[in-house]
């Protein structure tokens, strides 16, 4: 068997797999979450939610830093 039908059969089965893998995280992921801070709530209380806010919080923050810097490295970029 040649390469190219190895890579015509299994090209399939490889995205199906990274498809159902895909799914199976959009359900998990809450339920991960959910069972992480459950289980940190008992572990140290209150201050559980004060650590997931200030996580809330720096989600835009990021997405801004990532911003600025993608528009520095471009000028880096254009000046080479």
């Amino acid at each position: 068997m040649d390469q190219s039908n190895k890579r015509s059969v299994c090209s399939p089965i490889a995205v199906t797999q990274d498809a159902m893998f895909a799914i199976h995280a959009i359900w998990g992921s809450p339920a991960y979450i959910v069972a992480v801070l459950v289980l940190l709530w008992f572990e140290v209380g209150w201050a559980t939610f004060v650590g997931l806010g200030v996580m809330l919080a720096l989600v835009p923050m990021t997405g801004e830093g990532v911003g600025w810097w993608g528009g520095l490295w471009l000028s880096w970029v254009a000046w080479c």
